[in-house]
């Protein structure tokens, strides 16, 4: 890591780039639930990256030393000190990120298998500087966001986020099958206040479906656009759209 640059910069500039179809999405290639378990060697430039990426709120922060920490394995006081600074301090020298972390887009997925046997899985954006937004995922579906409640998986272009958004999703696709039914999935209902039709975009890309078709089309090509050799279409998630 080049010490002259703010741990969030240099870290920020090696990730790689991903270009297609004119748009272009930043990836975030870490294994970020290892990463996480490997807390006991930080170092204070990795709690200072974590918290500008992040921007974890205080509580957070509490649940997350209280998860990971152990009493044979307390932090070192200057170490803590940095987890405990203003957020103001951790951005200082950082020439990319913003403090106001506004939210861009969010869309969730709830499961409902029966009492006691719900769950949600979703993705959202929050602005991160002036041409970019951090994507995450989120949900009880998956365990390994531990106390920070969300995972990166990269930076979009806030001109053309959805569209971004889904160059992103399909790169790093971990599902497949959610469109070979004619309902999708096992979502019971989606909320999100935005357009159905781009919630459709990023599921198709969830699912490997992301072709430079479905990149690039338009609200109203969507509404009409069927995944070739898929069991439900634009409909199918209208419905469930609340």
């Amino acid at each position: 890591m080049n010490r002259t640059q703010h741990p969030l910069d240099s870290w920020f500039n090696e990730k790689p780039r991903l270009r297609r179809a004119g748009l272009q999405a930043i990836l975030i290639d870490e294994d970020w639930p290892e990463f996480l378990t490997r807390h006991r060697k930080w170092r204070s430039e990795d709690v200072i990256l974590v918290r500008c990426l992040l921007q974890p709120t205080p509580e957070e922060i509490d649940a997350f030393l209280e998860e990971m920490v152990f009493d044979d394995d307390e932090l070192s006081p200057a170490l803590l000190k940095v987890w405990r600074q203003p957020m103001t301090r951790c951005l200082v020298g950082s020439q990319i990120s913003s403090s106001n972390r506004r939210e861009l887009f969010s869309f969730c997925c709830n499961i409902e298998r029966g009492p006691g046997l719900s769950g949600f899985w979703g993705y959202g954006a929050r602005h991160f500087s002036a041409d970019w937004a951090l994507f995450y995922c989120f949900g009880d579906e998956f365990n390994e966001y531990m106390s920070f409640q969300i995972r990166p998986i990269g930076f979009i272009d806030v001109s053309v986020p959805f569209r971004s958004a889904a160059l992103l999703l399909n790169e790093t696709s971990e599902f497949s099958g959610g469109f070979d039914s004619d309902d999708f999935g096992e979502a019971t209902y989606i909320t999100g206040r935005l357009d159905t039709a781009e919630i459709y975009r990023l599921l198709l890309a969830t699912n490997g479906l992301g072709s430079d078709e479905v990149l690039n089309a338009s609200i109203e090509e969507l509404r009409s656009y069927r995944a070739p050799g898929t069991g439900c279409g634009f409909e199918a998630i209208e419905q469930i759209h609340k």
